[in-house]
């Protein structure tokens, strides 16, 4: 049968890792524990917490494994001593399946063996970070916060409140990556000094800046407060930025279940689109107004530009709209709806309705929603009668 821990996948979804305690998923399956296996769409299913000789693992695996997105590196903790030589301090420690190499290390040690347990918290997409937490004194950590990132290219294990920018209080869990981003990680902080309060503020550090974006009511210790998780299934970011966050409180009036929850507490890029697609206007109104809307989604400062296009109506002869288009954007956190308008240009002539379109386009950050083009009408307000030179009726 499957663990309760999620599974995790490659990127185009060709391989997946999971644990079981199935003892027939893989043939020699003897060693009555839980363990870690990879399936593949094109060979099938193999176990992977066994030495790279193929010893099986001698106790549970710890929890659930992560997968890079390139599907070829495997992380995980393990209490067995049987994974790797040397391995004779008796607790959890981190590993680092290589599938291509058919290679098993263990990683994210000191010069000498951690006298402490890991648990893995989160595996960057890149294969290259390592989040992970751990009591063991051998490792640098000047805030005893237990929290720390191993990076693969360099073998280095850094606390993490040494690679953020602003931590205005006590780093807690939980922390994750923010995809797409070397510098980027979501984390919490105590911001209450207070010894037996907790006042988590979540914030989110991306390209050098720093933003708080979520904060929680204070609560006693110990940290069995709001955000009540397990490591692997805490707080991810969602590649256009949205932030979930496995808890079992109510985060909100209606979440009275008492159970374990999934929520977005902050959205992503968003969406970005007309308020509607079609509006009359007269000629002599002097301008079109109309409103550009960002939709769920506020991550991140975004922008998009409105062009105009020639219909009936020309530009710069029935409307007027720079080539460059008209700039709309929102702050980092903003989204909404924002005016604009478009000039109306009354020629004085007799010409029935006119039409031009105005189309959404150059988008930074933000999506193309679902209304990117409004059409507009222009109703002529000249006298419909003609008046013919003489000699004419």
């Amino acid at each position: 049968m499957l663990s309760f821990d999620p599974p995790s996948a490659s990127f185009d979804g060709n391989r997946v890792v999971f644990l079981s305690f199935a003892s027939t998923l893989v043939s020699g399956d003897t060693n009555g524990f839980a363990d870690v296996f990879l399936w593949d769409a094109s060979t099938g299913i193999r176990r992977i917490n066994v030495s790279s000789g193929g010893t099986q693992a001698n106790s549970n695996d710890f929890s659930a494994a992560e997968i890079s997105d390139d599907g070829n590196l495997i992380v995980f903790d393990h209490s067995a001593s049987t994974l790797v030589a040397g391995d004779t301090n008796g607790d959890v420690d981190l590993f680092l399946r290589n599938v291509a190499a058919n290679t098993l290390v263990r990683v994210a040690q000191p010069g000498t063996q951690t006298t402490a347990g890991s648990a893995l918290l989160e595996f960057s997409a890149d294969g290259e970070r390592l989040l992970f937490t751990s009591s063991a004194g051998e490792f640098t950590d000047p805030f005893n916060e237990n929290l720390f990132q191993w990076t693969r290219s360099v073998n280095q294990v850094s606390a993490l409140s040494s690679l953020l920018t602003s931590v205005p209080g006590a780093l807690i869990e939980p922390v994750a990556f923010v995809p797409d981003d070397a510098g980027g990680y979501l984390y919490t902080v105590d911001e209450n000094s207070d010894p037996y309060l907790v006042e988590p503020v979540l914030y989110r550090q991306y390209l050098g800046g720093t933003d708080p974006i979520h904060s929680a009511p204070i609560s006693p210790t110990p940290l069995f407060f709001d955000y009540t998780f397990s490591n692997n299934s805490g707080l991810r970011v969602s590649t256009d930025q949205a932030v979930f966050l496995g808890y079992n409180w109510a985060l909100d009036t209606t979440d009275n279940n008492r159970e374990f929850d999934v929520a977005e507490l902050y959205s992503g890029f968003g969406y970005a689109q007309f308020n509607i697609g079609s509006i009359d206007v007269a000629e002599d109104a002097g301008n079109v107004a109309f409103e550009v809307i960002r939709h769920h989604g506020q991550a991140f400062s975004a922008s998009v530009r409105v062009f105009g296009q020639d219909g009936s109506a020309s530009n710069g002869s029935d409307f007027n709209v720079s080539g460059a288009g008209i700039l709309t954007n929102w702050g980092n956190g903003v989204d909404g709806s924002i005016a604009r308008n478009v000039p109306i240009l009354d020629d004085a002539l007799a010409e029935g309705t006119e039409t031009f379109t105005l189309t959404l386009d150059s988008y930074s950050t933000v999506l193309p929603g679902v209304i990117t083009t409004l059409t507009v009408n222009i109703i002529d307000d000249e006298p419909s009668d003609i008046i013919f030179a003489d000699g004419f009726d």
